[in-house]
């Protein structure tokens, strides 16, 4: 481990702020709001098996928001995050346009955002690194 490399930092930085984002939705959604309540989100969104995709969702903002904060699977959080915002754009967003709140804007931003997790990997101040060694 080199200290003197930026990328380290701006990994942990992108990963954090990512990892937040995602904890937050996924915790607001299990603790607070409830997959009853999620459900018909999907089923407004035109999402199949809509019970089963309000809890894959939810967990995949949950326990992805998680991996990422702890730079834990990050590829694979990354990816899964990456491919809901797609589909979030694609089903919900695109017809709003690009501004926030309703457009494309946020999720365009976070689903590049853990897509460029996917390319990049946790960086060197991670889990995936104490456990798996300096990824290449």
């Amino acid at each position: 481990m080199t200290f003197y490399k930026t990328e380290r930092w701006g990994l942990l930085i992108l990963r954090s702020v990512v990892g937040i984002t995602f904890l937050m939705h996924g915790g607001q959604k299990f603790f607070f709001v409830g997959f009853s309540a999620v459900t018909p989100e999907m089923v407004r969104a035109g999402i199949p098996f809509p019970e089963l995709a309000a809890v894959v969702v939810t967990f995949v903002e949950l326990i992805g928001g998680v991996a990422l904060l702890m730079g834990l699977a990050t590829r694979y959080a990354g990816l899964l995050i990456a491919i809901e915002m797609g589909v979030a754009i694609w089903r919900v967003h695109w017809s709003a346009g690009f501004f926030a709140p309703q457009g494309v804007e946020l999720p365009l931003a976070l689903g590049g955002a853990a897509l460029a997790l996917v390319f990049t990997g946790a960086g060197d101040l991670s889990m995936d690194d104490i456990l798996f060694g300096q990824e290449k």
